[in-house]
């Protein structure tokens, strides 16, 4: 069983881990404490929290995806951030003191207004690292796009024009490194040949992780 957790970072000096009553896990942290810090405090407390989970007789139980209520965990690279349902506001959604706000007119478009969201912060903060890796790997499309590709993460063209689906931003960022990487080798090799994993080895050697984590974890990549 895959463990998920919130964050919450506050004005205080020291991380600690809350289990729910609703089985949502929460890591508190002060607003200094980096990314790593708390991964690696979290995988220390994994162990405590499987068995306080068995104690319980449950698993984490998440509320329906479909439905948007006050509580609810969306993803963000690999984070969850809580909804709150907002009212009286000037805005449709916002990422705002880590958490998501939606303003409660706009409930029942609330799932397009997220897919664009996630649509807007993929060419805010993944479009450069696109650019980057394209200029690294000598490997250039003719135009980057973000849209949604069904079940496909990415998607290259026979004229190489590269499409990434917008849930990869969900993703932890080395897995979107993957996914980034998979489309432009597709640039020299339009099939996955051996040369072609041949090439895509040459620029990131451990693809297999990232490759097996989306198998089982990429249906988790939704919203």
């Amino acid at each position: 069983m895959n463990l998920i957790y919130g964050v919450h970072k506050t004005n205080r000096k020291t991380i600690s881990i809350i289990l729910e009553r609703n089985n949502d896990i929460v890591i508190k942290a002060p607003f200094h404490a980096s990314d790593e810090k708390i991964e690696e405090f979290f995988l220390r407390k994994q162990e405590w929290l499987y068995t306080k989970l068995e104690e319980k007789n449950t698993f984490v139980d998440y509320p329906n995806k479909r439905e948007l209520q006050n509580g609810r965990w969306f993803y963000y690279m690999w984070r969850m951030y809580k909804l709150e349902i907002v009212e009286n506001v000037d805005f449709k959604l916002r990422f705002h003191k880590n958490r998501f706000e939606l303003n409660k007119e706009y409930i029942e478009t609330g799932h397009d207004i997220f897919i664009e969201w996630y649509k807007e912060r993929f060419n805010q903060k993944i479009l450069a690292r696109v650019k980057s890796y394209s200029k690294r790997y000598n490997l250039v499309p003719e135009k980057i796009s973000v849209k949604d590709l069904n079940n496909r993460w990415g998607n290259c063209s026979k004229n190489n024009k590269i499409s990434f689906h917008w849930k990869i931003i969900l993703a932890p960022i080395a897995v979107i490194d993957y996914i980034i990487a998979h489309e432009l080798c597709h640039i020299k090799h339009k099939n996955h040949s051996p040369v072609y994993w041949t090439l895509l080895s040459g620029h990131m050697p451990d693809y297999d992780n990232h490759k097996d984590w989306l198998k089982r974890y990429g249906v988790e990549l939704d919203i």
